[in-house]
């Protein structure tokens, strides 16, 4: 074992933001994994679809128009904003990933059914991965391959006056 020593305030410095950055990147890499194997955030719960969503609504994001939203529903985007490809919108803090099918708005819930990790969409593959354990949804969110065995939970997209809405409660 080492002597005893006083560490110096450079030392005690340093060695206190290194532990405090890694720290941080720890939590960093865990994001999006789910509670129940050792990440951040709610775990999911078992048989649960993810049709809606859970908490109130921000019905629009920062900068933009607040259109009143009908009781029970979350505005995701005026429908002008979707096109054939999947993209990201924020609804009450959770990505969810909207785009047109024909002229139907589909919205899809970001959350993998197999563990409840934060899947990403691949453009040059035209797929949604998710990062965890390697589960493929095609670009309708049905279910190609890996551990997960189900399609992504499709929220119910609805239109009123121009605006895609999805159910809260």
């Amino acid at each position: 074992m080492a002597p005893d020593r006083d560490l110096s305030r450079r030392e005690f410095l340093v060695t206190s933001l290194q532990a405090g950055a890694m720290v941080a990147l720890s939590a960093g890499m865990l994001d999006g994994c789910p509670a129940s194997g050792g990440g951040v955030g709610p775990s999911p719960t078992p048989g649960s679809t993810g049709a809606t969503l859970p908490v109130p609504v921000s019905p629009a994001g920062p900068g933009s128009p607040t259109p009143a939203s009908p009781a029970g529903l979350a505005r995701v985007a005026a429908t002008s904003q979707l096109t054939g490809t999947p993209s990201p919108f924020q609804v009450q803090g959770s990505t969810v990933y909207a785009f047109l099918s024909g002229n139907q708005p589909i919205v899809l819930s970001n959350v993998c059914p197999h563990e409840g990790c934060s899947v990403n969409w691949n453009p040059a593959r035209s797929q949604f991965v998710c990062p965890c354990h390697g589960s493929v949804f095609d670009g309708k969110g049905q279910f190609v391959s890996g551990p997960a065995g189900a399609p992504l939970p499709n929220l119910h997209a609805q239109v009123q006056n121009g605006d895609v809405f999805v159910q809260t409660t």
